[in-house]
């Protein structure tokens, strides 16, 4: 639990704002893979949406914000920020009442220096996974979470399913999820 500043523009379809609120994405009702509210928000910047579509419900949500490390875990103030950004997107589809399926990604990566990332960098770090700047000779490491979800809930027969898989190192190629889809991934 917890609260959070939170100031937004709002329009139908669409939300654009400023948050340190603490966010849940995916069903899981204990333990969410990506985020949760078992700790503080993230100050950040978002944007959010619902849309009807011929298929379905889609609702999108994007943010980027910056992580803080403890002043109790160190004294080298050089490594106290991370830049942290992420997407998702859900489908709520007309055939199928209940159900929601979707994908969700995040990226962390150090914020170093006295200045922060350019803004195409926070833009895009919730899209990237692996080496920002890998010609530069100092390698920026993107860690990545990519999560894939699903829940379907029928109220009038008490129905209710969730599952969310996850993985730090997303599966790349066909061969890949083939043959290591169960390389560093979490399910619950």
């Amino acid at each position: 639990g917890g609260s959070g500043v939170f100031l937004a523009l709002s329009r139908p379809g669409i939300t654009v704002g400023l948050t340190a609120a603490p966010t849940w994405w995916g069903p899981s009702v204990r333990n969410a893979l990506l985020l949760s509210h078992q700790a503080p928000g993230i100050p950040r910047v978002f944007t959010s949406g619902r849309h009807s579509t011929p298929l379905g419900r889609v609702e999108w949500n994007w943010f980027t914000g910056v992580l803080t490390e403890s002043p109790y875990f160190d004294r080298d103030p050089s490594n106290d920020r991370r830049s942290l950004g992420g997407v998702a997107v859900a489908l709520s589809p007309r055939v199928l009442k209940g159900l929601t399926v979707g994908a969700g990604h995040l990226g962390l990566m150090p914020w170093e220096g006295s200045s922060a990332p350019g803004v195409a960098t926070l833009v895009g770090l919730a899209f990237r996974g692996g080496d920002l700047y890998p010609d530069d000779g100092e390698t920026a490491k993107i860690d990545a979470l990519t999560m894939l979800f699903a829940s379907w809930s029928i109220p009038e027969s008490g129905f209710e399913f969730g599952l969310e898989v996850a993985w730090q190192e997303a599966p790349g190629t066909l061969d890949d999820w083939l043959t290591k889809w169960a390389h560093t991934r979490a399910v619950t």
